[in-house]
């Protein structure tokens, strides 16, 4: 990991900012690109009951935000990424996992195979939960085991998050955006600049993508899009909870990411209940009733997103950041 050497921390929030630009150029230059592909190479999103858009959209704008990130990670940080080649790599070949999917709608156990593959080579590469720091001082240390099954649950888990919540235009890419920002408050607030700088780099490669996917939408993020941001949220609230009192922390990424977390978990558990697999697709997300109760696509994302915001604030407010 590269050692950052700065005699103020005024200089982070600069380079902060300037890595959160840059990404946000890269990811609004490359989006148009990625629509070209998508269209030569027919990466398309077609209308049915389940979904709300009218007319086949393009589904790879994840190819620019990923790009994009990677990109601003290798330019930011010349020596090394700070979350490691390693972990840089898994992340890019996940992505092209997803990708294929995007072009041949694979099955799901396929796609969770792969979410559990890439998790836990994150994981056995040191991104894992097993040191717990609680208020007064106290800590919990968990067994490997344990250790290595809630972080590879938690990936699989954001995964599926910010992927099932992917259904208006600009509701998972504006959301994931917004958690972003806060993150690299809390970050830097507990002095975790790696991670901060990180999810700003993130942040802009997503608003970057925002304009084109804000209804109505010219392109979507698609899974390779959503899953990906996902799994990256996930390494990043691990990383940035288990080297500071992670007890707090970790409770600010819960309240950041708790409509995402609550709606795939409301899913699941409402589909084992009905005797379907967990992964089985349905209209019974909380934005398709926001949508049932008679708002328009744009107020149930708008809405959504100052949802977000209220928890971000919330987080702040109850670690004593806001005043």
């Amino acid at each position: 990991m590269p050692v950052i050497d700065f005699s103020a921390q005024s200089e982070l929030y600069v380079l902060g900012l300037l890595a959160g630009v840059g990404s946000f150029l890269l990811s609004w230059v490359l989006t148009p690109l990625s629509i070209k592909f998508a269209w030569k190479y027919g990466f398309l999103d077609y209308p049915s009951e389940r979904k709300v858009h009218q007319d086949a959209t393009p589904r790879v704008g994840g190819l620019a935000v990923v790009l994009a990130f990677t990109l601003g990670e290798l330019l930011f940080w010349h020596a090394a990424p700070p979350l490691g080649y390693g972990v840089l790599i898994t992340v890019v070949l996940f992505f092209f996992a997803m990708l294929l999917d995007d072009k041949y709608d694979l099955p799901a156990w396929v796609k969770f195979l792969v979410q559990v593959g890439c998790s836990a080579a994150v994981v056995f590469m040191g991104v894992k939960i097993g040191v717990v720091t609680l208020w007064g001082g106290r800590y919990a240390v968990f067994p490997d085991w344990l250790s290595i099954a809630i972080s590879v649950l938690w990936l699989v888990l954001l995964s599926n998050a910010i992927n099932l919540i992917d259904g208006l235009n600009g509701l998972s890419s504006g959301i994931s955006a917004i958690v972003l920002i806060f993150a690299s408050i809390i970050t830097f607030k507990k002095g975790i600049f790696t991670v901060g700088l990180d999810a700003l780099i993130l942040a802009g490669a997503v608003l970057g993508f925002l304009p084109y996917n804000f209804p109505e939408a010219k392109t979507f993020i698609g899974d390779c899009g959503a899953q990906t941001l996902g799994f990256i949220l996930g390494i990043l609230s691990i990383v940035g909870t288990f080297k500071s009192t992670a007890g707090i922390i970790f409770f600010g990424f819960l309240l950041l990411l708790f409509l995402p977390v609550e709606d795939t978990l409301s899913a699941w558990f409402r589909r084992l209940a009905a005797g379907q697999h967990p992964f089985t697709a349905d209209r019974k997300h909380l934005h398709h009733k926001l949508l049932d109760w008679g708002l328009t696509p744009k107020q149930v994302v708008l809405l959504m997103y100052c949802a977000t915001i209220v928890l971000g604030i919330i987080a702040l407010l109850l670690m004593g950041w806001v005043s």
